[in-house]
């Protein structure tokens, strides 16, 4: 899997994944044009789509419609380097749902793929491809 983020207008940029391409800008504060969300917010959207998606299944597999269903995030910064510190997440399930259901849906919302990728160790390696 590959991404490549490539410049449209001094902070406005798009990343291209697959055959998609997702915005992103800077805050005004920040000297950007808040033409889309910045970078760091599609960190907490990953996870609520993986979430979600998750849970989608889930709840279809038991016969449940998914359409009230809703993933939000919160991200709380941390110190120095600023950066994200946690991740709080709250999930609205169906109305009506079976209490060993929501305790299933809770133990499938910390297992999707992005949920791991943020809390095991992972490694960034950067190097310089054109000259």
């Amino acid at each position: 899997m590959k991404v490549r983020v490539k410049g449209l207008d001094r902070f406005y940029c798009a990343a291209r994944c697959g055959g998609h391409e997702v915005p992103m800008d800077q805050p005004r504060d920040y000297g950007g044009g808040d033409r889309a969300p910045e970078p760091v917010a599609l960190l907490g959207a990953s996870l609520g789509g993986c979430i979600y998606s998750s849970l989608v299944a889930f709840l279809e597999r038991r016969g449940l419609r998914p359409e009230e269903t809703e993933v939000d995030v919160e991200m709380i910064k941390a110190g120095d380097p600023g950066r994200i510190g946690t991740f709080r997440v709250g999930l609205k399930l169906p109305a009506g749902m079976k209490e060993e259901w929501r305790s299933a849906a809770l133990r499938l919302a910390t297992s999707c793929s992005v949920h791991g990728t943020f809390t095991m160790p992972v490694e960034v390696e950067v190097e310089i491809l054109s000259p």
